[in-house]
């Protein structure tokens, strides 16, 4: 059976309606047409914002994920592989056009081969025995933190890949109002109370005050965060992944 919101999709697209993201490429970019290239942009930065707030939150989840886990590998692969066949599932329709297929997906997948190529954390056996003592492992709240990321990528995918709009429907003036709209009216407020959610369970986790001034921890964790946040950032903004640096690089 299909699911509810494919068949809406599939109905749509009978009836000839458009995508937010189709609608971008209907408009005229170019320096004569002034409104077009600021309805355009706008429409693009909003898209890439949202994403990057979205993939931010991802990557403090798993961050979480590795301190409430006692950095178990194991369990962290094992979180992120549900996470991408999840995710995988989410897309509306099979296109080019799909913001979970050329972002998300490809998002997750960068973090399970940086998350390889990064090992285990706290090899020395003082630090393991210190994470051992005083972690905990919630799966409740960790549920919840993955259902509220989740339904922000699928929220996300709907706005941008939903056929919802007749062709010629908008004006220049409206699309950019719509960008705006999603970011202010959307988006805003659901992911502050994400952030919320993670900051909870991030205080809840007992070792994080006691691991946090340690170097070792500092300076790896940091580096991988760095590593995440750049993978992030070229996914989201370099649409050929031929040029694709430090993704192709981790994936080798």
């Amino acid at each position: 059976m299909e699911i509810t919101w494919r068949k809406e999709t599939k109905n749509k697209r009978e009836k000839g309606y458009l995508t937010l993201q189709e609608l971008m490429g209907e408009i005229h970019v170019t320096k004569s047409n002034g409104d077009g290239l600021i309805a355009f942009n706008s429409l693009r930065f909003s898209l890439e914002e949202i994403a990057t707030q979205i993939s931010n939150l991802l990557i403090q989840y798993l961050f979480s994920l590795m301190l409430a886990s006692n950095a178990s590998n194991e369990i962290v692969s094992r979180n992120l592989d549900e996470l991408l066949t999840i995710i995988e599932r989410l897309s509306l329709e099979e296109s080019d056009y799909s913001v979970v297929k050329n972002m998300f997906v490809e998002i997750i997948r960068f973090f399970i081969d940086a998350m390889e190529l990064a090992g285990p954390f706290w090899d020395d056996e003082n630090k393991i025995s210190l994470v051992k003592k005083t972690a905990h492992f919630d799966k409740e709240m960790e549920d919840d933190v993955v259902h509220c990321i989740v339904a922000e990528i699928l929220r996300l995918e709907v706005s941008f890949c939903s056929p919802e709009f007749v062709p010629m429907m908008f004006d220049n003036d409206v699309l950019f109002s719509m960008s705006v709209h999603l970011k202010s009216n959307v988006f805003e407020e659901k992911l502050e109370r994400v952030e919320e959610k993670i900051n909870e369970w991030m205080f809840d986790i007992e070792f994080v005050q006691k691991c946090i001034h340690e170097d070792y921890f500092c300076s790896e964790m940091k580096f991988l965060r760095q590593v995440l946040e750049a993978g992030a950032y070229e996914i989201f903004t370099e649409h050929d992944k031929s040029s694709w640096c430090l993704v192709n690089l981790v994936s080798l």
